[in-house]
């Protein structure tokens, strides 16, 4: 299964990658930090999984991350923010999980492994 990490250069980014190469159901991880890309790779390949860490989408988050869901409705959206006067609007905007930015690594595997062991026809 493909999956699809959208966040700025840096530690946070670096660490997804490899927690995420520590998943069996992953095969390949894309990296992006901007939308414009983000919306390129999940039309082209509709990734199982996609995590966002929301700053990097910038103020208009909630509309990108709908047309993120547009782009590609299977794709599993995991979002990590900042603050939880976030999640609200995250929660309406369609994204499949949101856990806060410093969430320990096998909560974050957990939520992944659910979330992809209920779309077992999802195409790779």
């Amino acid at each position: 299964m493909l999956a699809l990490v959208v966040a700025p250069h840096g530690e946070l980014r670096d660490g997804l990658c490899a927690l995420l190469s520590t998943i069996p159901e992953i095969g390949v991880v894309s990296v992006t930090h901007n939308l414009g890309s983000a919306l390129e790779l999940l039309a082209d390949h509709c990734p199982a999984l996609a995590v966002l860490e929301i700053g990097a989408l910038g103020a208009d988050h909630l509309a990108q991350v709908e047309s993120m869901k547009v782009a590609c409705p299977r794709t599993k959206i995991v979002a990590l923010v900042g603050h939880s006067e976030m999640v609200p609007g995250l929660e309406a905007s369609g994204v499949d999980a949101i856990l806060m930015q410093g969430t320990e690594a096998h909560r974050l595997t957990e939520t992944i492994s659910v979330l992809l062991g209920s779309d077992n026809g999802h195409a790779d």
